[in-house]
């Protein structure tokens, strides 16, 4: 309070990225400030997966939390369907606003060279929400058919060298390239040779790295969460988290079929143009809008 006392007041309202603990804080001050607040759902906090301690609902303490929060917030927006739906319970009305990428800077053509090598990548830290382990059990499915791929990881290790070494004994650490993390530009270049962009992940409110690729012209194969649940079929193809065998199955079908990863790639991009981040700014700009009045 302090703080936002401190930058002269008169704020026209609050918005929060993530519902707890910013949006929580956030609804606190606004009603203090005595204005609106908008709350943005941003990742993982309305799931809890026992397996990995993933999550915000872990405990009954942040259920209140959250269920509090979002229900008091002048308004609520979630990035996909697969959170809306969710989150639906708790708030009816709130808004589908999908997190836009600037496709000025994403963009390029749907067309990609032909012949070996095949270039898969991902961009996710290296997590295990991300679940890497699953994407190179299916990577490995693949090369047993065709071998003359690549897969190119580019994310920040935080698991300490894990995944490399998963992908060492499953003995495709020669077609397994880890980058670390990377810059916009230096990771745009990948994404213009791409022949398919593989999401591997047990969850994700939407995914910021499918829009980047969609906008870039890849074809995006993926787990069924996040926004790649509602591209699909038509812009993404969607299998089963935790599935290696259907990964590896999606994948393979789709480097053995140029004219379906074109189609594909096609109507990926024209919704990353469609739902870009004008679009987003429109969107969030209209409930400002609204709230304020």
């Amino acid at each position: 309070m302090s703080v936002l006392r401190a930058a002269g007041g008169g704020f026209d309202l609050l918005h929060a990225f993530w519902v707890f603990p910013q949006g929580t804080i956030a609804v606190a001050a606004g009603a203090l400030l005595r204005i609106p607040v908008v709350v943005s759902i941003g990742g993982g906090e309305l799931v809890w997966l026992p397996a990995i301690h993933y999550g915000g609902l872990r405990t009954l303490r942040s259920r209140i939390m959250m269920s509090a929060t979002l229900r008091t917030a002048s308004a609520v927006s979630g990035p996909s369907r697969y959170v809306t739906h969710e989150a639906s319970r708790i708030r009816p009305d709130i808004h589908w606003i999908p997190t836009g990428v600037d496709t000025t800077i994403f963009q390029g053509s749907i067309q990609r060279t032909g012949g070996a090598p095949l270039r898969l990548m991902q961009v996710a830290g290296l997590n295990k929400v991300k679940d890497q382990e699953t994407l190179l059990r299916a990577v490995k499915q693949v090369a047993t058919v065709c071998p003359n791929i690549i897969l190119d990881c580019i994310g920040v290790d935080v698991l300490n060298g894990r995944v490399q070494a998963l992908a060492h004994d499953l003995g495709i650490a020669d077609i397994v390239r880890f980058h670390g993390a990377l810059t916009v530009d230096e990771i745009l270049p990948f994404y213009l040779k791409a022949h398919l962009f593989v999401q591997s992940s047990l969850h994700e409110s939407m995914g910021a790295a499918v829009l980047e690729a969609s906008a870039a012209g890849v074809p995006i194969v993926g787990t069924n969460v996040g926004i790649v649940a509602e591209m699909a079929p038509r812009a993404a193809v969607g299998v089963p988290v935790n599935d290696p065998g259907a990964l590896g199955k999606a994948i393979l079908e789709l480097l053995q079929d140029s004219q379906r990863r074109g189609a594909l790639a096609l109507a990926a991009q024209s919704f990353a143009r469609t739902y870009n981040a004008d679009w987003t700014v429109s969107q969030f700009e209209g409930i400002y809008r609204r709230v304020v009045r």
